[in-house]
């Protein structure tokens, strides 16, 4: 971010934007993937393959 990007924002940002932002970060599930690949036992056999959950 530019530094007079960075000025405009400031100029906007208030005590309500910052409480809907952590409200956004809060609610967000964390590590929504951390089990995926976690049945494998080795790399792909081919580069750039990729896991497909529907299998």
């Amino acid at each position: 971010m530019s530094a007079e990007l960075a000025a405009e924002v400031d100029t906007v940002h208030d005590e309500e934007m910052s409480a809907a932002i952590l409200a956004l970060y809060r609610s967000a599930r964390p590590h929504l993937h951390a089990d995926w690949g976690k049945d494998f036992d080795r790399p792909s056999p081919r580069a750039g393959t990729r896991p497909d959950p529907d299998r």
